[in-house]
């Protein structure tokens, strides 16, 4: 175990290319932290940005009443993606005997 072990790691570079590098990450400021919505009502499980900046949210259905499993915010409310139709799907499953 006396072996020096290399860290490999995947980060972005300032021209958003992904490069791995044999770095051990560095604790670097990257800019200001942004509030961008807060969540009342049904508790959100996941949220995701895309490269574009499109903000994504995920709602299980576990007890509460939620209108959409997957959103999108747009004007900060919370839009059924990719559709209200879609989110309103059930899914066919077989009974449990």
């Amino acid at each position: 175990m006396g072996q020096d072990m290399s860290v490999d790691q995947l980060v972005m570079n300032a021209e958003g290319d992904a490069v791995v590098t044999g770095e051990p990450p560095t604790d670097e400021p990257v800019g200001a932290l942004q509030l961008v919505t807060t969540f009342e009502g049904p508790m959100p499980t996941g949220v995701t940005v895309s490269h574009s900046g499109r903000i994504f949210v995920n709602y299980p259905k576990w007890g509460d009443d939620v209108p959409a499993t997957v959103t999108e915010l747009r004007g900060g409310h919370a839009v059924a993606y990719p559709d209200e139709r879609w989110n309103s799907r059930r899914l066919m499953t077989t009974p449990r005997p």
